[in-house]
């Protein structure tokens, strides 16, 4: 018998899978409020009229608490972060009912636009969605948490007038706080988006102490590559970007043409950088993208006319690898090192070899 309510709400629409088959949501009523439910597929918990033997509900039971520890933990420090109509969708509530675990949120009313699309709006809208999903991390990253699970699927896009989108970053199931990080049988996620030392880790091959804020900052780095091009970037050797890249492989972004849009895969090659030290912290990503937003001339602040053709000279080396470095406050790159020399890290970094 399908089931119509789940404890006090009333189920709109069948159950579909989502998570990887970890878990599947729907939409559901209460008091004449529609909000999204998640039902968690694993763990289950041992009812005591269930099947098992008394020692392996015993084992069930203490991965449930860790669940239901982990998770009530991160909903308690991501309350205070969430506001009505702000950019993080955390949980209202979070609870047991039967032997499943259940998460409700706030109905977000999504549009349907997915990177491809995105790709194709013009350079200020793209470069205001960035900005707006940096925004969401760091309202985590000052709090010391990861997200841990940024992908185009978790971050809805919400239109908020003619032409105008902002984003929403859903689903906290992976969030840690820095210091506590999950064991790995309680990491979920999809791996193409994972950083080098996340798929080291959950793979057995690195630290849990190597994750920490930079993960994100690669994730995102990806998601960008996608609302900057469409697609993600290429990588040698085949596999999962995070594994090729751990093993000493090449990214190189989709090509792009206009001045800003290789300014702007700039700073993804930044993000994307082997070495989580090497990967800018997300204020440095916000303030190079909203410095990119203001040479684009559509910020709230645009940048003055060159006066002068040394002053366009000027203006031409801020969009190039060089104002990138100093508006991270690393101006490593010699001048006339032009766009390569800004992609640091594993980003084209064999380009003149093949890679």
């Amino acid at each position: 018998m399908t089931e119509t309510h789940i404890g006090p709400y009333r189920l709109e629409a069948p159950f579909s899978t989502a998570g990887g088959g970890q878990s599947q949501w729907t939409f559901a009523e209460r008091d004449g409020t529609s909000y999204f439910i998640k039902q968690f597929l694993a763990p289950t918990y041992p009812l005591e009229d269930g099947p098992g033997s008394a020692a392996g509900k015993a084992k069930k039971r203490l991965r449930c608490e860790r669940f239901e520890a982990h998770h009530m933990t991160i909903d308690r420090l991501l309350s205070p972060l969430s506001s009505e109509g702000g950019n993080l969708v955390v949980a209202r509530e979070f609870f047991r009912y039967g032997a499943h675990y259940f998460k409700v949120t706030d109905r977000v009313d999504a549009v349907e636009l997915p990177p491809e699309s995105i790709a194709a709006q013009p350079v200020d809208r793209r470069l205001l969605l960035m900005m707006s999903v940096a925004h969401s991390i760091g309202l985590l990253h000052v709090n010391s948490l990861v997200h841990g699970d940024l992908k185009p699927a978790n971050v809805l896009i919400k239109q908020t007038g003619p032409d105008r989108f902002t984003t929403k970053l859903i689903d906290f199931d992976n969030c840690f706080h820095v210091g506590d990080v999950p064991e790995v049988d309680e990491i979920v996620g999809d791996p193409v988006y994972y950083s080098p030392e996340m798929m080291a880790y959950v793979t057995g091959n690195g630290p849990k102490e190597a994750l920490g804020l930079p993960s994100d900052i690669f994730a995102a780095g990806l998601l960008f590559s996608q609302y900057l091009t469409g697609k993600l970037p290429t990588v040698t050797g085949g596999g999962y970007i995070a594994e090729a890249v751990d093993n000493g492989g090449t990214l190189k972004m989709p090509p792009v043409s206009a001045e800003l849009d290789k300014a702007v895969a700039e700073l993804i090659g930044r993000m994307l950088s082997r070495a989580a030290a090497d990967r800018p912290t997300v204020k440095e990503v916000q303030q190079s993208l909203k410095l990119l937003r203001k040479m684009d001339g559509s910020g709230p602040s645009p940048a003055p006319a060159p006066s002068s053709p040394a002053a366009a000279a000027g203006a031409v080396g801020v969009l190039r690898g060089r104002g990138l470095a100093i508006a991270h406050g690393k101006d490593e790159t010699p001048p006339g090192a032009g766009t390569e020399g800004a992609l640091r890290g594993s980003l084209l970094r064999k380009k003149d070899s093949g890679g």
